[in-house]
């Protein structure tokens, strides 16, 4: 997908969706990062389309990056992973 695709995303309703490419495109990850947390069970919605494709609703997409945000109150689940790992890894 063009950049210049992507500036028009928030013109779609959140019902469209996006194929595995675009979808990692736009969270700028691979497509076997994407792949990683759907085996993770961490990974944004999909949905199948047919018994061999599936896709990414763009609204599930959107919701999904909204609660990965990164805030002063909340630190970023990667750190918190770290931290009770690491912590874990000590005792």
């Amino acid at each position: 997908m063009l950049d210049v695709e992507l500036l028009h995303l928030k013109d779609l309703p959140d019902e469209a969706v996006l194929t595995e490419r675009q979808a990692a495109r736009l969270l700028n990850i691979s497509v076997d990062t994407l792949k990683r947390l759907d085996q993770s069970h961490e990974g944004p919605p999909l949905v199948w389309l047919s018994p061999r494709r599936k896709g990414r609703p763009l609204g599930g997409l959107r919701r999904w990056l909204a609660k990965r945000r990164i805030s002063e109150t909340r630190p970023a689940v990667r750190a918190e992973r770290f931290i009770s790992y690491s912590l874990g890894g000590l005792n």
